[in-house]
């Protein structure tokens, strides 16, 4: 049986190394605290993203599930004629997608795979798993958080709202939906 060569590993992390610093040099540039991101400066930074230790890694997904949660719990507690694009659509984007929690669900991800530790390996695979079901149980099917959205965009046309926010506002409703119909 051929064996695959072993320098598709190296240039498949290569490969996300490069996609990771480029999202961090967007991502770097938005505003806010508690993120994980905010410690580049530099390409060379890019190595302290990654937990050296399992227990680091378990710390930081305890930390990335608890801030999250906090977001989330935000964003449901504003009084319906309080909600704005800002804290309730931008808030949910950046959680999804600009987070400690987005970000070191890559790294986990990327870790349970290429790491040469085991105890790595296995503290990421576990963290990953964590990450995932707390996106199942509190993005995905909050029906609390789905009400909070859909009545700010019932009500959105009271703001004045570009037409990528109102693009954003369709598909977030659309991603929505599928869970609860």
């Amino acid at each position: 049986m051929m064996q695959r060569p072993l320098i598709l590993v190296p240039v498949i992390f290569v490969f996300v190394l490069s996609s990771l610093l480029f999202l961090t040099q967007i991502i770097c540039k938005q505003e806010g605290s508690e993120k994980m991101l905010t410690i580049l400066k530099k390409s060379s930074d890019i190595s302290a993203l990654f937990p050296k230790q399992a227990d680091e890694i378990t710390r930081l997904t305890d930390q990335a599930i608890e801030q999250v949660q906090r977001g989330l719990d935000e964003i449901i507690a504003i009084p319906y004629e309080k909600r704005t694009f800002e804290n309730t659509a931008r808030k949910l984007d950046w959680i999804v997608s600009r987070s400690n929690f987005s970000v070191l669900a890559g790294i986990t991800e990327i870790l349970q795979m290429v790491h040469p530790d085991q105890q790595i390996r296995d503290a990421a695979e576990q963290a990953y798993l964590r990450l995932e079901q707390f996106s199942i149980e509190n993005l995905q099917n909050n029906v609390a958080l789905y009400e909070a959205f859909k009545e700010y965009v019932d009500h959105s046309h009271n703001e004045n709202l570009t037409s990528e926010e109102r693009y954003f506002l369709q598909e977030a409703m659309r991603r929505f939906k599928k869970p609860f119909g």
